[in-house]
Protein backbone atom coordinates (compact mmCIF):
# COMPACT_ATOMS: atom_id res chain seq x y z
CA UNK A 1 0.00 0.00 0.00
CA UNK A 2 1.15 3.48 -0.99
CA UNK A 3 0.88 6.37 1.62
CA UNK A 4 0.96 9.94 1.74
CA UNK A 5 4.80 11.05 0.96
CA UNK A 6 6.28 12.88 4.18
CA UNK A 7 8.16 15.60 4.10
CA UNK A 8 10.71 14.29 5.90
CA UNK A 9 11.25 11.45 4.22
CA UNK A 10 11.57 12.97 0.93
CA UNK A 11 14.93 12.24 -1.04
CA UNK A 12 17.47 15.41 -1.07
CA UNK A 13 17.07 16.97 -4.76
CA UNK A 14 20.51 18.72 -6.68
CA UNK A 15 20.22 21.76 -7.09
CA UNK A 16 19.43 22.63 -11.13
CA UNK A 17 22.44 25.00 -11.59
CA UNK A 18 24.51 22.19 -10.42
CA UNK A 19 22.92 19.97 -13.22
CA UNK A 20 23.49 22.42 -15.51
CA UNK A 21 27.20 23.22 -14.53
CA UNK A 22 27.99 19.12 -14.73
CA UNK A 23 26.36 18.73 -18.06
CA UNK A 24 27.92 21.57 -19.16
CA UNK A 25 31.30 20.57 -18.03
CA UNK A 26 30.90 16.94 -19.33
CA UNK A 27 29.94 18.14 -23.09
CA UNK A 28 32.52 20.19 -23.21
CA UNK A 29 34.65 17.91 -22.47
CA UNK A 30 33.68 14.96 -24.58
CA UNK A 31 33.50 17.69 -27.21
CA UNK A 32 37.46 18.65 -26.53
CA UNK A 33 38.32 14.73 -26.49
CA UNK A 34 36.14 14.01 -29.78
CA UNK A 35 37.70 16.80 -31.44
CA UNK A 36 41.00 15.79 -31.02
CA UNK A 37 40.54 12.51 -32.67
CA UNK A 38 39.44 14.09 -36.28
CA UNK A 39 43.06 13.61 -38.18
CA UNK A 40 42.08 9.73 -37.61
CA UNK A 41 38.51 9.69 -37.30
CA UNK A 42 35.97 11.67 -38.92
CA UNK A 43 33.48 13.84 -37.52
CA UNK A 44 30.30 12.30 -38.92
CA UNK A 45 31.49 8.96 -37.75
CA UNK A 46 32.27 10.18 -34.29
CA UNK A 47 28.91 11.43 -34.02
CA UNK A 48 27.64 8.60 -35.18
CA UNK A 49 29.50 5.94 -32.99
CA UNK A 50 27.94 8.44 -29.64
CA UNK A 51 24.58 7.96 -30.45
CA UNK A 52 24.82 4.31 -31.50
CA UNK A 53 26.67 3.63 -27.70
CA UNK A 54 23.46 5.38 -26.10
CA UNK A 55 20.97 3.63 -27.95
CA UNK A 56 22.64 0.65 -26.48
CA UNK A 57 22.64 1.68 -23.13
CA UNK A 58 19.33 3.40 -23.52
CA UNK A 59 17.32 0.60 -25.35
CA UNK A 60 18.78 -2.07 -23.28
CA UNK A 61 18.37 -0.86 -19.72
CA UNK A 62 15.27 1.63 -20.08
CA UNK A 63 13.37 -1.43 -22.78
CA UNK A 64 11.03 1.75 -23.85
CA UNK A 65 7.41 0.61 -24.78
CA UNK A 66 6.51 1.50 -28.14
CA UNK A 67 3.29 -0.78 -28.26
CA UNK A 68 -0.43 1.12 -28.58
CA UNK A 69 1.32 4.74 -29.12
CA UNK A 70 -0.36 7.26 -31.06
CA UNK A 71 0.42 8.65 -34.55
CA UNK A 72 1.01 12.22 -32.63
CA UNK A 73 2.77 10.30 -30.51
CA UNK A 74 5.35 9.15 -32.92
CA UNK A 75 5.56 12.16 -34.99
CA UNK A 76 6.40 14.05 -31.99
CA UNK A 77 9.44 11.24 -31.01
CA UNK A 78 10.75 11.50 -34.77
CA UNK A 79 11.04 15.03 -34.77
CA UNK A 80 12.67 15.06 -31.01
CA UNK A 81 15.27 12.27 -32.84
CA UNK A 82 15.98 14.53 -36.09
CA UNK A 83 16.50 17.58 -33.80
CA UNK A 84 19.03 15.55 -31.90
CA UNK A 85 20.68 14.08 -34.54
CA UNK A 86 21.19 17.44 -36.52
CA UNK A 87 22.28 19.04 -33.60
CA UNK A 88 25.39 16.97 -32.71
CA UNK A 89 26.27 16.28 -36.57
CA UNK A 90 26.22 19.86 -36.93
CA UNK A 91 28.20 21.14 -34.26
CA UNK A 92 30.78 18.17 -34.66
CA UNK A 93 31.24 19.38 -38.58
CA UNK A 94 31.47 23.02 -37.21
CA UNK A 95 34.21 21.65 -34.63
CA UNK A 96 36.15 20.18 -37.44
CA UNK A 97 36.69 23.67 -39.18
CA UNK A 98 36.46 26.45 -36.30
CA UNK A 99 37.98 26.53 -32.68
CA UNK A 100 35.58 24.44 -30.57
CA UNK A 101 35.55 27.30 -28.03
CA UNK A 102 34.02 29.72 -31.09
CA UNK A 103 31.65 27.05 -32.31
CA UNK A 104 29.83 26.60 -28.98
CA UNK A 105 29.89 30.26 -28.86
CA UNK A 106 27.65 30.72 -31.42
CA UNK A 107 25.60 27.62 -30.94
CA UNK A 108 24.52 29.27 -28.09
CA UNK A 109 22.63 31.80 -30.20
CA UNK A 110 19.94 28.88 -30.40
CA UNK A 111 18.99 28.43 -27.03
CA UNK A 112 19.53 32.38 -26.10
CA UNK A 113 17.18 33.42 -28.89
CA UNK A 114 14.31 30.89 -27.42
CA UNK A 115 15.16 32.53 -24.09
CA UNK A 116 14.42 35.29 -25.77
CA UNK A 117 10.98 34.37 -27.21
CA UNK A 118 9.52 32.78 -23.79
CA UNK A 119 10.50 35.19 -21.37
CA UNK A 120 8.06 37.34 -20.04
CA UNK A 121 9.70 39.31 -16.77
CA UNK A 122 11.96 42.22 -17.39
CA UNK A 123 14.81 40.50 -15.23
CA UNK A 124 14.82 37.41 -17.48
CA UNK A 125 15.54 39.78 -20.56
CA UNK A 126 18.20 41.39 -18.26
CA UNK A 127 20.18 38.28 -17.92
CA UNK A 128 19.28 37.03 -21.93
CA UNK A 129 21.01 40.51 -22.84
CA UNK A 130 23.52 40.07 -20.92
CA UNK A 131 24.33 36.17 -21.96
CA UNK A 132 24.25 37.88 -25.50
CA UNK A 133 27.15 40.21 -25.37
CA UNK A 134 29.13 37.25 -23.59
CA UNK A 135 28.60 35.36 -27.23
CA UNK A 136 29.39 38.18 -28.88
CA UNK A 137 32.61 38.90 -26.53
CA UNK A 138 33.71 35.21 -26.75
CA UNK A 139 32.61 34.02 -30.64
CA UNK A 140 33.55 37.27 -32.42
CA UNK A 141 37.39 38.13 -31.88
CA UNK A 142 38.33 39.50 -35.16
CA UNK A 143 39.95 36.30 -36.34
CA UNK A 144 38.83 34.84 -39.97
CA UNK A 145 36.63 32.07 -39.40
CA UNK A 146 35.42 29.67 -42.00
CA UNK A 147 32.05 30.40 -42.99
CA UNK A 148 30.92 26.83 -43.69
CA UNK A 149 32.26 26.19 -39.57
CA UNK A 150 30.01 29.16 -38.46
CA UNK A 151 27.07 28.05 -40.47
CA UNK A 152 26.88 24.29 -39.08
CA UNK A 153 27.56 26.28 -36.05
CA UNK A 154 24.42 28.11 -36.50
CA UNK A 155 22.52 25.06 -37.79
CA UNK A 156 23.56 23.31 -34.24
CA UNK A 157 22.18 26.21 -32.26
CA UNK A 158 18.84 26.32 -33.99
CA UNK A 159 18.64 22.50 -33.86
CA UNK A 160 18.96 22.41 -29.80
CA UNK A 161 16.33 24.99 -29.83
CA UNK A 162 13.91 22.60 -31.39
CA UNK A 163 15.73 20.39 -29.29
CA UNK A 164 14.45 22.25 -26.23
CA UNK A 165 11.51 22.45 -27.44
CA UNK A 166 10.63 19.42 -28.47
CA UNK A 167 12.06 17.76 -25.21
CA UNK A 168 9.19 18.79 -23.60
CA UNK A 169 6.53 17.78 -26.03
CA UNK A 170 8.45 13.79 -25.80
CA UNK A 171 8.07 13.92 -22.15
CA UNK A 172 4.36 15.38 -22.01
CA UNK A 173 3.76 11.75 -24.83
CA UNK A 174 6.54 9.14 -23.50
CA UNK A 175 7.29 7.85 -19.68
CA UNK A 176 9.94 8.72 -17.84
CA UNK A 177 13.32 8.37 -20.61
CA UNK A 178 11.27 6.49 -22.70
CA UNK A 179 10.97 8.88 -25.77
CA UNK A 180 14.61 9.88 -25.50
CA UNK A 181 15.87 6.06 -26.31
CA UNK A 182 13.40 5.94 -29.32
CA UNK A 183 14.84 9.68 -30.59
CA UNK A 184 18.31 8.63 -30.02
CA UNK A 185 17.45 5.27 -32.25
CA UNK A 186 15.88 7.82 -34.90
CA UNK A 187 19.23 9.82 -34.77
CA UNK A 188 21.14 6.92 -35.12
CA UNK A 189 19.25 6.02 -38.28
CA UNK A 190 18.98 8.67 -39.55
CA UNK A 191 22.74 9.39 -39.34
CA UNK A 192 23.94 5.78 -40.79
CA UNK A 193 23.85 6.17 -44.37
CA UNK A 194 26.05 9.19 -44.05
CA UNK A 195 28.59 7.25 -41.51
CA UNK A 196 28.83 4.03 -43.43
CA UNK A 197 29.01 5.29 -46.72
CA UNK A 198 31.42 8.14 -46.74
CA UNK A 199 32.02 8.86 -43.10
CA UNK A 200 32.06 12.44 -43.19
CA UNK A 201 34.85 14.88 -43.93
CA UNK A 202 37.87 16.14 -42.92
CA UNK A 203 39.04 19.25 -41.46
CA UNK A 204 38.80 22.16 -44.21
CA UNK A 205 35.73 20.05 -46.28
CA UNK A 206 38.07 17.85 -47.87
CA UNK A 207 37.27 14.14 -48.29
CA UNK A 208 39.83 11.88 -46.48
CA UNK A 209 39.47 8.51 -48.66
CA UNK A 210 41.34 6.97 -44.91
CA UNK A 211 37.61 7.44 -43.87
CA UNK A 212 36.20 5.27 -45.67
CA UNK A 213 37.95 1.84 -45.52
CA UNK A 214 36.69 -1.39 -45.51
CA UNK A 215 37.60 -1.98 -42.02
CA UNK A 216 36.00 1.12 -40.56
CA UNK A 217 32.54 0.27 -42.99
CA UNK A 218 32.60 -2.82 -41.08
CA UNK A 219 32.56 -1.69 -38.36
CA UNK A 220 30.04 0.70 -38.33
CA UNK A 221 27.48 -1.76 -40.54
CA UNK A 222 27.99 -4.90 -37.28
CA UNK A 223 27.32 -1.93 -34.65
CA UNK A 224 23.55 -1.21 -36.58
CA UNK A 225 23.40 -4.88 -36.69
CA UNK A 226 23.33 -4.87 -33.09
CA UNK A 227 21.60 -1.92 -32.39
CA UNK A 228 18.70 -3.29 -35.35
CA UNK A 229 18.98 -6.47 -32.93
CA UNK A 230 18.15 -5.09 -29.92
CA UNK A 231 15.10 -2.46 -31.95
CA UNK A 232 13.68 -6.59 -32.79
CA UNK A 233 14.03 -7.57 -29.65
CA UNK A 234 12.01 -4.79 -27.84
CA UNK A 235 9.43 -4.51 -30.44
CA UNK A 236 9.07 -8.27 -30.12
CA UNK A 237 8.85 -8.47 -26.58
CA UNK A 238 6.42 -5.30 -26.72
CA UNK A 239 3.67 -6.85 -28.92
CA UNK A 240 3.88 -10.66 -27.80
CA UNK A 241 5.46 -10.36 -24.42
CA UNK A 242 4.43 -8.57 -21.46
CA UNK A 243 2.27 -5.99 -20.07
Amino acid sequence: MTGPTSSNTSAPTVSPVWLVLIGIASVQLGAGFAKSLFDDVAPTTIVWLRLATSVLVLVAVLRPRVRGRSREDWMVVLAFGLSLGLMNWAIYQSFARIPLGVAVTIEFIGPLALAVLGSRRPRDLLWVVLAGAGVLLLGFDGDHLDAAGVGFALLAGGSWAAYILLSARTGQRWQGLDGLAVASVVATVLLTPLAIGIGGFAKGGQFNAKYANKMMRLRLLLQFLAVVLILLFVFLRGKFGGS
